[in-house]
């Protein structure tokens, strides 16, 4: 993971490493809801040292402003972690956004109640019933330490079978 300098004005001591930037993608139709709250609080719990970025919380108001943002929020993250809506569905979005982030080498992992998992990809759904908000099924495999995470962040590497 690339070590980033924290500048504080006036700061009299040497700047640390910045935490690692996590993106916790999910669904728009999750949003506002319940269970995007509890998910988002439990990766923050699961991952104190990380500075987790919530896109409810990053307020694009359009998804042309979203994809003109998306490119700089990549760049600076050392990992991605996606839950589903509670159909276990994702969208388009978080389908585009998990495809860049597996190009761009960063570590990956999926989340649920039970804490974070490994990804194991996605299942389309029929054809017939694909929509920009639900596209594909997320498919979790085994579960993942949090210590197992942060130290694939450290190594700047995706979790692996």
């Amino acid at each position: 993971m690339a070590v980033r300098e924290r500048v504080v004005p006036g700061a009299k001591t040497a700047p640390g490493p910045a935490r690692p930037r996590i993106y916790v993608a999910h669904p728009m139709s999750s949003y506002k809801t319940a269970h995007a709250r509890r998910l988002v609080e439990r990766l923050g719990k699961l991952l104190p040292g990380a500075e987790v970025l919530d896109p409810e919380k990053l307020g694009w108001p359009t998804s042309d402003a979203w994809l003109d943002a998306w490119p700089d929020v990549l760049s600076g993250l050392a990992g991605f972690v996606l839950f589903a809506a509670t159909d276990e569905t994702v969208g388009l979005g978080c389908v585009l956004e998990l495809t860049d982030a597996l190009a761009a080498g960063v570590a990956l992992a999926g989340l649920d109640a039970s804490g974070l998992r490994r990804m194991d990809g996605f299942r389309l759904l029929p054809e017939r019933s694909r929509t920009a908000r639900a596209m594909a099924r997320l498919v979790l495999g085994p579960q993942i330490a949090p210590a197992s995470y942060v130290q694939t962040l450290a190594n700047g590497g995706s979790i692996r079978p």
